[in-house]
């Protein structure tokens, strides 16, 4: 009986010998969540740098003129025409101002 018992035993150990420890899955379950809301904040920041680049080009079309592949900015005079700013009507859209972009006059 005493043997029965000890080869079980003996199973039993070698078996769960390859199994982590509780402290084992804790840490690694913190550095998952960590590594998680890494993942979170890049993919954030990601967006942030997307919309801002989206706006600055945005931006820079509407705040200059363009002739023979160069750029102009608003009061410029080139072969006899300015570059100048639809003004006199402000209108809105989503809530914010539409800037008119700068064309020549």
């Amino acid at each position: 009986m005493n043997f029965k018992a000890l080869i079980t035993a003996a199973a039993v150990i070698a078996t769960l010998s390859g199994c982590a420890t509780q402290s084992d899955l804790d840490r690694a379950n913190i550095q998952i969540k960590s590594m998680e809301e890494h993942m979170t904040a890049l993919d954030m920041r990601t967006q942030r740098l997307e919309q801002s680049r989206q706006k600055k080009v945005e931006m820079s079309r509407s705040d200059f003129c363009f002739s023979n592949n160069l750029m102009f900015s608003e009061g410029a005079h080139y072969l006899g025409k300015t570059c100048t700013r639809e003004s006199g009507v402000m209108v809105y859209q989503a809530g914010s101002p539409v800037v008119y972009p700068l064309s020549w006059k």
